[in-house]
């Protein structure tokens, strides 16, 4: 009889059907890397499908739960729920990234299984060029993490001349980086559908440049959540390019992405009630910088660039 404690891998995502409106959750579980269990669930309050996140939680510890588990969940509300409640599952190990070979192969097995029902009822839509009136925009993100809790600030600044202040809680920076970028495409897909992305986190250029993007180990919430997004519009036909600029380096974009990241978490931090003036001021500076820069891309790769695979 084996000795190891088993290792298990839930991914679960929403999705609305683009006539309708339903919502849906698809779900996938693997252990040991053997066939997964995957299908749909309809998503029908406030909780987002999580429900059925914890029933086949509860339907993996009941069949082998036996010695233990050690179980990857992307999700950290599920993560934190699940935390809260190790006293009734002996031998729970939650993990929060996917690392060694057997949890890797688990991953991989139920990443290919969910893939493969999304792409039955989602099939691969045909390429959608950008609109002649939409140029490519180009934005700066970046994230300011204290050292102290888990506020972290969000910064954007665009090629147009528009600036964001967010705020989120992260585990690391590197989350906050991601999150950044997700926070990005969000806002800005809807304008152009050519958007190059100014990162000065070599981590998440390496990783949004991945050739497989979807099969690569997920370290966060923030990186699952970025990593589908970028996946999700370059199969809608955009173009979503990924470049490395070092901070703190002179380069305007990113000079204002880090300033609007420090000045959000110091509002979120200090429970600031207006940020008016702060953010207008970001975005009187930018647009007078723009005015007299040069290439907001570089158009050689140095020290201080790296080029969009």
């Amino acid at each position: 009889m084996s000795t190891h404690i088993p290792v298990a891998v839930i991914q679960h995502q929403r999705f609305i059907h683009r006539v309708t409106g339903a919502e849906s959750l698809l779900l996938s579980s693997a252990v040991e890397g053997e066939e997964a269990v995957t299908g749909w669930h309809p998503v029908t309050d406030g909780c987002g499908g999580r429900e059925w996140v914890v029933e086949r939680f509860l339907a993996l510890w009941a069949a082998h739960g036996a010695r233990g588990l050690v179980l990857y969940v992307p999700d950290r509300l599920i993560r934190d729920l699940l935390a809260e409640q190790l006293d009734a599952f002996p031998g729970l190990v939650l993990r929060d990234v996917v690392s060694g070979a057997r949890l890797v192969a688990a991953w991989e097995t139920c990443r290919a299984a969910f893939e493969e029902q999304r792409e039955e009822r989602f099939p691969e839509p045909p390429p959608r060029p950008a609109p002649e009136e939409a140029p490519p925009l180009v934005i700066a993100t970046d994230a300011s993490r204290g050292s102290r809790g888990k506020v972290t600030g969000l910064g954007i600044a665009t090629s147009a001349g528009q600036v964001q202040m967010l705020s989120t809680r992260t585990d690391t920076i590197l989350a906050g980086e991601f999150a950044a970028v997700n926070a990005a495409l969000e806002r800005y897909f809807s304008t152009s559908w050519t958007l190059d992305i100014l990162t000065d986190s070599q981590k998440v250029w390496a990783r949004l440049n991945e050739e497989h993007l979807l099969e690569g180990p997920m370290r966060s919430p923030e990186e699952t959540r970025c990593v589908q997004r970028v996946w999700d519009m370059r199969r809608l036909g955009a173009t979503v390019r990924v470049h490395w600029v070092r901070g703190h380096n002179g380069h305007v974009l990113n000079d204002v992405a880090d300033r609007a990241a420090v000045a959000a978490r110091r509002k979120a931090q200090w429970k600031l009630d207006d940020s008016s003036a702060i953010l207008e001021r970001l975005r009187t500076d930018l647009r007078e910088e723009l005015r007299t820069c040069g290439d907001l891309v570089p158009r050689a790769e140095s020290r201080d660039y790296r080029a969009a695979a």
